[in-house]
């Protein structure tokens, strides 16, 4: 009987071990997500069969979706068939083992985005690609930004131009 009250004994606190490690293993995968979603980038990963296993709520906004309606569907039913064309090297690229970096332009309803994008390959221990992490960031600004800036430097340069012809011109 001693004996096997020492056994119980044993079980539960085998048993609250075990509930306490699962309440912050639950806590710790709530952070992430919470870090995840608050990033100002738009985070997926996709499986080698090219169904998206994780979307962070950038990435799922991105494409008009919520995280739950993106996880699960193919990468073509979520981007579109002309994306998926568009983007079709770089994917298997990755998926053949190789890291890559590309920008992509594309509309959403009245406006175009761009984004640059990063495909890293996951591999197993095993040394075979399981899968793809793809980190994206909306550059449309900084690309706006920069395009303002070199037509205000061409700008500058036919200004400068201008006044040397009026100043030869004045000296003629």
């Amino acid at each position: 009987t001693q004996e096997l009250e020492q056994s119980n004994e044993q079980l539960r606190q085998a048993v609250e071990s075990q509930h306490r490690a699962q309440q912050e293993l639950a806590a710790i995968e709530e952070r992430q997500r919470l870090i995840l979603d608050a990033l100002p980038a738009q985070i997926a990963y996709v499986g080698d069969d090219l169904r998206y296993r994780f979307v962070n709520q950038g990435y799922a906004e991105m494409f008009g979706m919520s995280k739950e309606e993106v996880v699960g569907k193919g990468v073509a039913e979520v981007m579109g068939e002309q994306t998926m064309e568009d983007i079709g090297e770089q994917i298997q690229r990755t998926l053949d083992g190789e890291e890559t970096v590309y920008e992509y332009r594309f509309d959403r309803g009245d406006s175009e985005v761009i984004t640059k994008r990063m495909l890293i390959p996951h591999k197993t221990a095993g040394g075979t690609v399981s899968g793809l992490l793809n980190l994206s960031l909306d550059i449309t600004a900084e690309k706006e930004a920069e395009r303002k800036l070199t037509e205000a430097q061409r700008m500058s340069a036919v200004g400068q131009l201008a006044g040397g012809l009026a100043h030869d011109f004045n000296n003629l």
